[in-house]
């Protein structure tokens, strides 16, 4: 007489969740009359004999949720049977920078820093933002409610990276690249060395710029590129040079310089009523006159000279061109004018 069942318990796998497919199955059976041992990997629709007290390997477990049994009888006919329920998930988060975020080693003229992910997993747990400065790590952020984007406000100018990792239920991990960005908000410096607010007797000027950006100019016509100091030639009259720098982050400042410019030495000669050079005259005047080309014009000077120099002196700005020098004794004078 024979009436206790098998004893079978299922070792491993055990009730818990694997990051690994599980392909071995461990159980121990014992009765004193025992006769067949059998097993399944999909709860009881597919039986498969073994060799009682033999474990089974070369198996290969389903993602989520598996339930094995083992199952033994007796020669008295008594039956037994283990089962486990456990859960795999094998498969690593896929997660990969998305559409918003900056590209690796940009510079932007900005105070914050936008970052959003494509991440796919289906038993996720938890999705890390993490920010570093050249000081270390200044922000982590951990959410377990799904979120994809991130935007860290009000930082200071400077160098960060950052990266995202995710998780899932079983602890599988995956992350994105690190990426760099370098945050830069003040616009270049940027100054007109020459030329200066003033007039030139020349056309040609250098033009010198100093920045610690890309420079270039409006020459007149058309922007164009700066690298060195260079004289240039310009034009008669006022010009307006208008000067621009801008840095990689996208800033750009400018400065403006007016000057004239002027290299026609105005033309003097003298004109009707002028007696001519060497003349004696029988007058106690002497009466001069010149005729003058120039568009700027800014004064005349009359000299009178004797044999102990200068007598007189005149200066106008009113555009005259006549003088007449009266009450001479007699004597041997010179001018010019």
């Amino acid at each position: 007489i024979d009436s206790i069942k098998p004893l079978v318990s299922i070792i491993r796998p055990q009730n818990t969740s694997y990051n690994l497919i599980q392909s071995q199955l461990n159980y121990s059976v014992s009765d004193t009359n025992l006769q067949t041992c059998w097993y399944s990997t999909d709860n009881g629709q597919t039986n498969i004999t073994i060799i009682c007290g033999q474990n089974v390997t070369g198996l290969m477990s389903n993602e989520g949720s598996n339930t094995w049994n083992v199952y033994a009888n007796d020669s008295a006919g008594n039956f037994n049977s283990s089962k486990i329920t456990f859960f795999v998930d094998s498969v690593f988060p896929l997660i990969s920078f998305g559409a918003g975020t900056e590209n690796n080693n940009s510079i932007k003229s900005q105070s914050f820093m936008f970052v959003n992910v494509s991440a796919f997993e289906i038993n996720e747990a938890n999705i890390s933002f993490s920010l570093y400065n050249n000081s270390g790590l200044i922000n982590e952020s951990i959410y377990t409610d799904g979120r994809r984007t991130i935007n860290w406000t009000g930082l200071n100018d400077g160098t960060y990276r950052y990266n995202i990792s995710i998780r899932d239920s079983v602890n599988n991990y995956n992350s994105t690249e690190t990426r760099t960005i370098t945050l830069d908000t003040p616009a270049p410096s940027l100054g007109i060395i020459s030329p200066q607010n003033i007039s030139y007797n020349n056309a040609s000027i250098l033009m010198n710029i100093s920045s610690n950006g890309n420079i270039w100019f409006y020459n007149g016509t058309a922007n164009e590129s700066y690298n060195a100091p260079v004289y240039r030639t310009f034009s008669e009259g006022t010009h307006t040079l208008i000067a621009y720098a801008n840095d990689s982050a996208g800033n750009i400042n400018f400065s403006s310089v007016v000057f004239f410019v002027d290299s026609i030495v105005p033309s003097i000669s003298f004109g009707a009523g002028t007696n001519a050079n060497g003349s004696v005259i029988n007058y106690n005047s002497i009466f001069v006159n010149v005729g003058v080309i120039e568009i700027n014009f800014a004064n005349i000077s009359f000299y009178l000279y004797n044999s102990t120099g200068l007598i007189n002196e005149s200066i106008y700005i009113d555009g005259r061109r006549i003088i007449n020098w009266i009450g001479l004794n007699d004597g041997t004078y010179f001018y010019n004018v």
